[in-house]
């Protein structure tokens, strides 16, 4: 019962971050939240940092953060990544993140494909444990 509750907070909270981000930004982050749940169902969005962070199994995986003029789907430990087509921002020693303009909707293709090589890094990170 106790988790029951906690997961309806974490919703009412992740409903209310997007409520408190800019009205010209919201459509991008509402799209780029769908599509990130949308590709990796098991994934557990909370408010993190003031930002919306994606775990699976208690790890962070990605982030989505919201810009002036851009959002970032930030992948954590994202350096380890080699996505041909997609080009990932970044100069750290592990994040990277995909840029994505306010104004437009997100790319249906690349997105769902940084999703996916963020739970594979997950996946090989979990058999290197």
């Amino acid at each position: 019962m106790a988790r029951l509750v906690a997961t309806r907070v974490e919703r009412s909270v992740v409903a209310a971050w997007f409520d408190l981000q800019p009205a010209a930004a919201q459509p991008l982050l509402r799209a780029a939240h769908q599509l990130v749940l949308d590709t990796a169902p098991g994934l557990v969005a909370v408010v993190k940092w003031g930002h919306l962070v994606y775990s699976l199994q208690g790890r962070h995986l990605l982030a989505l953060v919201p810009h002036r003029h851009h959002a970032n789907l930030q992948v954590f430990h994202g350096a380890a990544l080699q996505l041909p087509g997609v080009e990932l921002g970044g100069q750290g020693r592990e994040m990277r993140h995909l840029k994505l303009p306010l104004g437009q909707m997100p790319d249906a293709e690349r997105v769902p494909r940084v999703v996916q090589a963020a739970l594979a890094l997950h996946a090989a990170a979990g058999a290197d444990a």
